[in-house]
Formats: structure tokens, C-alpha cells, sequence
């Protein structure tokens, strides 16, 4: 287990400690961690700190977005909400994507995690389409970068019985400036319904099928965009329905109507 512990802390960002935040600002930063504090949040490392033009996308994992320990009301919500989504399905739901492309006004691509949640099992292609794709080029060599991290965390995965990573999340970035090196980085975040035993005690028996499937779920999507040529990546109904959400017939932008598609 000491071994395997060591393996998932290289896909786990840093803890830095928690802090306090007052009248909307940091006021303080301690290593010590606090138990359900108001106001005080953890603090993790940057991890696009080593890029210059960072793509994320954020990923909900899991067939289960809920844990024992949650209120009835909100366990029936989001059973409702998975059996609504592509998690279900494929174990993998979008929650949010901010990339940079050079064929919207903004210079970017974004969707929200309200959007991730309208695409079923066949436009949930698109998204990742979308996020590989700058305007000119479709970043294949990020795809096979992550794909192959991919792997290693479905056989570690593998290994970890009795652990229950639900409401886990993926980060996936990757570096998009073509001046740039070549970067890609597969990130594993939100414990904070990580679960070793059920409800009533029990431990739980062999690794979590429902984030195994949506890890593979994951590699059959990248694969197939890897197949794909690049060319007609612009002409899919994902950029145009984008470009008329984005424009009021003037040419204007609108508002991005949620800043927090990332982080939320």
C-alpha cells in the first residue's frame, strides 16, 4: 500500500496548508489543516504554474457523484443528475473547459459545467474536440501525452481496493502556445468524498468500478480523436452553436455567462 500511496501523490496536486478568507481577501495561510471552518479553504499548488498558455478542462468521474455520509435529499439530486448525464453512461461527465482558440473573439473556447451536463454519450466527442483544437491544429501530441499518464493511473486504479473516489474529479491541461514546450499534465482532484468503507461500517470490496469506467470511457474518447482529421475539427455544430451564443447579430461579445466553469 506504501508503494501504491506514493504512485497516486504523483497525480494528486500539493497540499500547501488553508486559508482564511475575510471580507473576500486571504488574511492568513497555515499548514495545519481545520475541520469544517467557515471561511477557510485549502490551498493546493498551481499546477499550470509551468505554462504559458494553459488549456483546462475539468472532469467529473464515476458512475456514483455521491457519498454515504449526505443527506437524503441531496444523495436523490445527484443520483437524478448522473442518471440525466453522460456519467451514467460512461463514467465521465464535463464540468467546465476554458481553452485557447484562435477562431473565437475572446481567444478562448469555454463551457460550463451546466453545459457539460446537455451532452450525451455521442456530443461529449465534440467538447473534447473542442478542447484539443486552438483554431489551427488539434493538439494531438498532448492527447497521446495524457493518454499515456491515463494509463497509469487505470492500472494504479486497479490496485487500490476497497477505495471509493466518488465525486473525484480529472484536470487535464496541456500547453497551448506553439512557441512552447510540449506539455501535458492528467491531474486527480476533490477528496472530499473519498470513501474507504459503506455507510454501515463495511469495508468495501476490490477497486471503484464506477472511476475505472469513466477512465476508460476517457482513453476511447481520445483515441478516437487522435483517428480524426484535423481539417474538419472547425466544422462541427459545437463552434457554430458557440459562435452564435457568443454573438447579439452585431458582432459583439456577450457576457461569458460563467466565470466559474473550472473552479466550480
Amino acid at each position: 500500500w506504501y508503494q501504491r500511496r506514493v504512485r497516486v501523490l504523483k497525480f494528486i496536486p500539493c497540499y500547501m496548508g488553508v486559508v482564511e478568507i475575510k471580507n473576500g481577501k486571504p488574511a492568513t495561510l497555515e499548514e495545519k489543516p481545520r475541520i469544517k471552518v467557515k471561511g477557510c479553504y485549502i490551498v493546493l499548488e498551481d499546477v499550470t504554474s509551468s505554462f504559458k498558455k494553459p488549456s483546462i478542462m475539468d472532469l467529473k468521474m464515476g458512475t456514483r457523484q455521491y457519498s454515504d455520509t449526505m443527506p437524503p435529499e441531496k444523495i436523490a439530486r445527484k443520483k437524478k443528475r448522473s442518471l440525466a448525464t453522460t456519467s451514467s453512461d460512461l463514467g465521465v461527465r464535463v464540468a467546465g473547459i476554458r481553452s485557447f482558440n484562435s477562431l473565437m473573439s475572446c481567444g478562448h473556447y469555454h463551457m460550463n459545467k451546466m453545459q457539460g451536463r446537455e451532452l450525451n454519450n455521442d456530443t461529449i466527442q465534440d467538447a473534447f474536440r473542442m478542447f484539443f483544437f486552438d483554431g489551427s491544429r488539434l493538439h494531438v501530441s498532448a492527447i497521446h501525452c495524457i493518454l499515456n499518464k491515463l494509463q497509469k493511473i487505470i492500472d494504479l486504479i486497479e490496485q487500490c481496493v476497497s477505495i471509493r473516489l466518488y465525486c473525484c474529479s480529472l484536470l487535464l491541461v496541456y500547453e497551448s502556445d506553439h512557441n512552447g514546450d510540449m506539455q501535458a499534465d492528467i491531474w486527480i482532484i476533490d477528496f472530499a468524498e473519498f470513501q474507504t468503507r459503506s455507510g454501515d461500517g463495511e469495508k468495501y470490496a476490490g477497486p471503484d468500478e464506477g472511476f475505472l469506467l469513466g477512465l476508460h470511457s476517457l482513453v476511447h474518447l481520445l483515441e478516437t480523436l487522435t483517428m480524426q482529421s484535423a481539417p474538419t475539427i472547425p466544422m462541427n455544430g459545437i463552434i457554430e452553436n458557440y459562435i452564435e451564443e457568443k454573438t447579439d447579430g452585431k458582432g459583439e461579445d456577450k457576457e461569458i455567462e460563467d466565470n466559474k466553469a473550472i473552479t466550480e
